[in-house]
């Protein structure tokens, strides 16, 4: 399977005043997902890889962002729904999520992480600064919407109810 690279001058990409760079619509791959860009790679739709997501900068989707691997990126990974990856989620600064976040193995961020509803992974799950979920805005969540699953964790929580799983 190729490895999609998406780089300055990925077709249909333009940079905002801010230096981000903004794709409208959905970018997929059967294969991975390869992001060069030295800001944010903002995309109005989803961002689905067959494999993995590696972004040297922060990533953000309108909708969902979902892999068959593993979820990377040197800044924040945001989605206005979930995140989904088969393998670890792992973001330099924050993670967040409008829905939930699930990962096959680990989650880690170097700052918050912050799902509207659950949090689930079957590995570690690990946060320099605070956790949360269900922090759902658009209505009042039910306990079983708060939920952060995991086998071990290494952060504060700051909204959630802890379920801790076998690894």
């Amino acid at each position: 399977m190729k490895t999609l690279v998406i780089d300055e001058k990925y077709r249909g990409l333009r940079k905002d005043e801010y230096g981000q760079f903004l794709f409208q619509g959905n970018i997929e791959c059967d294969g991975a997902i390869e992001i060069n860009l030295d800001s944010w790679l903002i995309v109005s739709g989803s961002i689905w890889a067959g494999r993995g997501i590696k972004a040297s900068g922060g990533i953000k989707a309108g909708w969902g962002i979902e892999a068959g691997g593993g979820i990377e990126a040197g800044e924040d990974i945001e989605a206005g729904w979930g995140i989904k990856a088969g393998e670890d989620i792992g973001a330099g600064w924050d993670i967040k999520a409008g829905w939930g976040i699930e990962a096959g193995e680990g989650i880690g961020a170097g700052g918050d992480i912050e799902a509207g509803l659950t949090i689930k992974c079957k590995q570690k799950l690990s946060s320099k600064c605070r956790i949360f979920a269900g922090v759902f805005t658009q209505k009042k969540t039910l306990p079983e919407e708060q939920v952060i699953e995991c086998a071990e964790i290494d952060g504060v929580i700051g909204f959630g109810i802890l379920k801790k799983i076998e690894a």
